[in-house]
């Protein structure tokens, strides 16, 4: 599983024209799903992640370091799947999605994600998977970590 995570002053996800979710300043996560995560344990991955999740350090403090948590604040999260994360170009002409996993067990796993997140942090918004989304969002400084889980 590979995750995105930008720190944004908002963002906002636009579902099939219509639907909008929108967060204030947090996280905007994109997860990708691996076709190695389909039989992996995958639970203990995203229970680690979860746990350890608020305390990432991402925020600008009073004395602009990077030492701020998204506990610190009781900061939003919006969680966007994201199939490309596992896209290959190596041809340099098209894109290989064929390590993205396939639809239904790829669900499966942004379901168990979105259920353990929710269970721990309350401030969640979600995209919907397989939906055509547009997602907008502020940044408040360029920054982009990524975790492989």
């Amino acid at each position: 599983m590979r995750l995105v995570i930008q720190n944004v002053e908002q963002a906002k996800v636009t579902i099939n024209n219509k639907l909008e979710r929108l967060i204030n300043k947090g996280l905007l996560i994109y997860v990708g799903i691996s076709t190695k995560d389909v039989n992996a344990d995958y639970q203990e991955k995203i229970q680690k992640f979860v746990k350890k999740l608020p305390d990432l350090q991402v925020f600008k403090n009073s004395k602009n370091k990077i030492k701020k948590r998204l506990s610190d604040f009781d900061g939003d999260v919006l969680l966007i799947p994201n199939f490309t994360l596992y896209g290959s170009n190596s041809k340099w002409t098209q894109i290989d999605f064929s390590n993205s996993a396939s639809f239904k067990p790829a669900k499966k796993i942004y379901d168990y994600l979105i259920d353990q997140l929710k269970a721990t942090w309350v401030f969640i918004k979600t995209g919907e998977f397989g939906s055509m989304m547009k997602v907008e969002s502020e940044l408040n400084w360029p920054i982009n970590i990524i975790i492989e889980l």
